[in-house]
């Protein structure tokens, strides 16, 4: 019997404590089960679905008020997230301050407050991921949005994994506390730190009869492939090509083209 470590794959003696690949420590019977799930975020309210597949759809939102901004969600494809746990989709907080990545191996922490590209020659830690060469040049690109961090594999020969599955090139994916990263042979545990809201002091509660928030209205574009909302200054607003997810694929960022303006209430 061996003991497969959740951070790198090997197998190691049944009683090893510690991972001889990557020194990662080890417990029999705690074993990660990578488990996808995809979903689907609805581009005016924001509103997440969980569907079985990347082909699924949703016709309206149950959440829109406005009858135009119920079907715009039917434009958006699915999304995928990988996540460690064998439950259902865990949310990330709403307050997440930065994303601490630490190799397992190296035992290099690596702190990340705001989006970036990873790699040889990327704009995160590129001095530490440099002296890899199994790591691409553009390897994989980090970003934070919806109250969530994302991770996307823009590399080619090399593979970024969560919880040991393989992230398809050109589509982010949700990653979450206590996950696992590989990146080409680097091995890290992730860690979301999260600044807690705290009551102010010398407030006791609420007010009594708290005045309902005024509710003030834009203008956006939505990219019909990705769901990628850019603001425009009013309903003849236009935008010539999309910079989000689809930004790959040159039909796909000419698609947005075509899409009108649509009134966003906030």
């Amino acid at each position: 019997m061996s003991i497969e470590c959740r951070y790198c794959g090997e197998d190691n003696p049944d009683d090893a404590s510690v991972c001889s690949n990557c020194g990662a420590e080890l417990a029999a019977g705690l074993q990660a089960q990578a488990t996808e799930v995809w979903t689907i975020t609805c581009p005016c309210c924001g509103r997440r679905y969980e569907v079985a597949d990347g082909n699924s759809r949703i016709d309206v939102c149950e959440s829109c008020e406005d009858e135009f901004d119920r079907q715009e969600i039917s434009k958006v494809r699915p999304e995928r997230c990988v996540t460690g746990k064998d439950t259902g989709e865990e949310k990330a907080p709403a307050n997440v301050s930065k994303l601490v990545l630490y190799e397992m191996r190296s035992k290099k922490h690596i702190e990340i407050s705001q989006g970036g590209l990873i790699g040889r020659k990327g704009t995160i830690e590129q001095d530490f991921f440099a002296q890899d060469n199994y790591v691409s040049e553009a390897h994989c690109e980090v970003s934070f949005s919806e109250g969530q961090w994302r991770i996307e594999h823009v590399g080619h020969t090399n593979p970024t994994k969560i919880n040991g599955a393989k992230l398809p090139n050109g589509i982010p994916s949700v990653i979450r506390d206590n996950d696992r990263l590989n990146i080409a042979d680097l091995y890290f545990k992730v860690n979301v730190e999260t600044v807690a809201a705290r009551p102010e002091e010398g407030i006791a509660g609420p007010p009594q009869n708290p005045k309902p928030a005024e509710r003030s209205e834009s203008w956006v574009v939505i990219c019909p492939v990705c769901g990628t909302q850019y603001p425009v200054k009013d309903e003849n607003g236009m935008v010539e090509e999309c910079t989000g997810p689809c930004r790959f694929d040159e039909i796909d960022r000419r698609e947005i083209a075509r899409a009108r303006a649509v009134k966003k209430r906030a």
